[in-house]
């Protein structure tokens, strides 16, 4: 069966379930519940909420998970006209776990950071790729950038920050190729977000003393790598005349802010709430690749959200704490 031909009926799909967002006052009663029972009263009706009330637990919220993400990317796969939309949207869930499973193994520690909810990948059978030490099952794109991120972690002198820069910066290329084929606005959308990566990357490797044979595995194939190099080289402080020529707006003004003294976190943040900004304002444009983007990007930020919010619950956090970790710049 071929894919529709245009987004009417998919963003027709897609408007009609817009009810099912978790609002902010959901959220609010998810995070103020009193414990992890009373949270998930409090869960809005899906898959994810039917697997977590069968089974209240770490393996509810990962059956939870799993169940639906599976529901959108079935949904992507039958109405969708562009593969590459599917692609971009559920990938950086692979692309994450992916990353969490062979730092596991780089570092023998398990309990380091939890996956997060999956895409196409399962995370035991990536986590058991890692542990083996072959990755044949993984798409070929996959398999590349982990190959060149392994690559940068040996010549580094096994630096695990080198491998995750390097998988990070192949995890935007990738995504960025896929923005581009589905519609120019998605793709100058990733291209601004990867550009920003890369100014924050090189702001805060300058500013902790990062070395450039570890920090430059964060600009390959950036046209400006060469520039980067010789930023690296200097204080923050001496950059103002020296970005001028930088291609990028978007790094341009980050790398100024930071030479005048500004504070990266919250530079980051700014520019960020400006993307955020603009994927809200695509829920105003359907029919289009844009709107399909927005909607299924605040959904899978939803998913996000009300996960962390139980796993947070069921490891003892404080609510503080978890209100933190709580991104809330799609709702």
């Amino acid at each position: 069966m071929g894919r529709v031909p245009g987004y009417n009926f998919l963003c027709g799909i897609l408007r009609s379930r817009e009810t099912g967002f978790v609002t902010a006052q959901r959220l609010e009663a998810v995070l103020a519940a009193r414990g992890f029972d009373d949270a998930v009263a409090q869960l809005p009706d899906g898959p994810f909420a039917a697997e977590v009330r069968r089974a209240p637990g770490f393996e509810g919220l990962e059956r939870g998970a799993r169940a639906e993400t599976a529901a959108l990317r079935d949904l992507l796969a039958k109405y969708s006209p562009s593969a590459s939309l599917e692609g971009l949207l559920l990938a950086p869930l692979d692309w994450f776990n992916l990353k969490v499973a062979v730092l596991q193994k780089l570092t023998g520690r398990r309990d380091e950071r939890l996956p997060g909810p999956e895409g196409s990948l399962r995370f035991t059978e990536v986590s058991a790729m890692a542990e083996a030490g072959r990755y044949e099952g993984l798409a070929r794109s996959f398999a590349d950038a982990l190959g060149a991120a392994l690559a940068a972690y040996n010549e580094a002198g096994h630096s695990t920050q080198a491998f995750e820069l390097a998988l990070d910066r192949q995890r935007e290329l990738a995504l960025l190729a896929l923005a581009r084929d589905v519609s120019s606005e998605l793709g100058s959308h990733a291209g601004e977000s990867a550009d920003l990566s890369a100014a924050l990357v090189l702001s805060r490797a300058a500013l902790a003393g990062i070395p450039w044979t570890v920090a430059r595995h964060a600009f390959a194939g950036h046209v400006d790598e060469a520039r980067f190099a010789e930023l690296a080289g200097l204080k923050p402080a001496e950059w103002a005349a020296r970005v001028g020529g930088i291609g990028s707006t978007v790094i341009r003004e980050v790398l100024a802010a930071v030479a005048a003294g500004g504070d990266v976190a919250e530079i980051a943040a700014a520019r960020r709430r400006k993307l955020a900004t603009r994927i809200r304002d695509w829920r105003f444009r359907p029919p289009s690749a844009e709107y399909a983007y927005w909607w299924m990007s605040r959904k899978l930020a939803d998913l996000a959200n009300l996960r962390l919010a139980l796993v947070c619950r069921l490891n003892g956090l404080p609510e503080a704490e978890t209100r933190k970790r709580i991104d809330d710049g799609l709702l």
